[in-house]
């Protein structure tokens, strides 16, 4: 049978002024007669009812995801960098160029989208990029 609830009631709940559970009295009630609000005998906090400590937001069983970035793929040999052309807007490119970028490094154009946007992937990324455009000056 579900325990019932009556305002000023005590409840262990857990308070998120004292981070830990605490005895509390029920300041108010939801419709389905559980606790709403609390107020925390020792800190005097008022706050939502939380019947046990929250969970970590991570599963212990999971690992820790990488700081380290994943390799996309893209192998580029040591002869493919050195022939590799320099990323620039005004320049023409297509599927298969290897481009030098000056902050993201080698990559391998993959795909054409239109006259003026191509695909790259770089080791740790892919890359929507502009070529074949007029810088005005």
């Amino acid at each position: 049978m579900a325990e019932a609830y009556k305002l000023g009631a005590e409840v262990e709940a857990w308070c998120t002024k004292c981070k830990e559970m605490k005895v509390h009295h029920i300041v108010s009630l939801a419709p389905n007669e559980k606790p709403a609000r609390v107020r925390c005998r020792p800190c005097d906090g008022e706050h939502n009812y939380r019947p046990s400590p929250p969970q970590t937001r991570r599963s212990s069983s999971s690992p820790k995801p990488s700081t380290a970035r994943r390799k996309l793929g893209v192998a580029l040999t040591d002869d493919q960098k050195a022939a590799a052309r320099a990323y620039q807007m005004s320049g023409m490119f297509q599927r298969g160029d290897v481009i030098s970028h000056p902050t993201l490094g080698f990559g391998e154009v993959t795909e054409i989208r239109s006259a003026q946007r191509m695909i790259v992937m770089f080791d740790t990324s892919q890359k929507l990029l502009v070529f074949n455009t007029r810088l005005s000056s």
